[in-house]
């Protein structure tokens, strides 16, 4: 994924560490928030501070899994007071995009996400425009955005349940994008899509009856799948 990056040039040490990638960004003074005003004040001021976003992206990621593993505090009530003392909820939006599709950063919970996208629609709705995702999130190739868009686009109609569909049935340029939008489209107008998607992911790997008899069970990729479902829903009981 490194290669899609865009080179950057840093004029100072100082400079860098206020942008991606930086390993302060993981700040110990997360923990004494709510107990410090001068902490409090550390975090407002440097919402400004940040040269590039993704370093502000990369701090909340921060922050937020700072907390929940030293204090078990949700990831929807550690950005709830970051955006006491002016950050954006638009930030934890960008901010679990760039997460997600970037292996070295933290995974922010869809929970505090969705309440983010609540809280401001119109940035919500911003996010489908591919070319908005270049402004707001930088230095990534255009494969990523193409990725985020898709990723957004799932994320508010099928997790959040947006129900302004105008983006769906717009004239989009591109082939791509309309197939998205129309197989969204498609899922929301049955409201057992998600039962049917987890019968045939369970019926590929043989862990529901199915009409005809499974092949060589002994086949590499049929075990892989097996063994990926099994992950799937270990996963999502422990969510549970």
């Amino acid at each position: 994924m490194a290669k899609y990056c865009a080179p950057r040039n840093y004029a100072t040490e100082e400079l860098q560490s206020f942008d991606e990638g930086s390993e302060k960004q993981n700040d110990w003074r997360s923990l004494l928030f709510e107990l410090s005003p001068t902490v409090r004040i550390f975090w407002a001021e440097r919402y400004n501070r940040y040269i590039n976003p993704n370093g502000k992206y990369q701090a909340l990621l921060g922050f937020t899994d700072m907390r929940e593993r030293f204090l078990q505090v949700s990831h929807e009530s550690s950005t709830e007071l970051l955006y006491r003392v002016g950050w954006k909820p638009m930030d934890t939006m960008c901010a679990y995009l760039l997460g997600i599709t970037t292996n070295r950063m933290y995974n922010l919970s869809p929970d505090a996400v969705r309440a983010a996208a609540r809280m401001d629609r119109e940035s919500t709705v911003r996010l489908l425009d591919k070319k908005v995702l270049g402004e707001v999130i930088v230095h990534h190739h255009s494969s990523y955005q193409t990725e985020w868009q898709r990723i957004w686009m799932e994320f508010l109609y099928l997790f959040c349940g947006f129900d302004d569909q105008t983006f769906l049935h717009e004239e989009h340029k591109l082939k791509k994008l309309k197939q998205q939008c129309q197989v969204i489209y498609e899922k929301l107008a049955n409201p057992d899509y998600e039962q049917l998607e987890l019968e045939k992911t369970l019926r590929a790997c043989a862990l529901l009856p199915v009409q005809e008899e499974p092949g060589d069970v002994s086949d590499k990729k049929f075990i892989k799948r097996q063994k990926a479902a099994f992950r799937a829903i270990i996963g999502n009981s422990k969510k549970e």
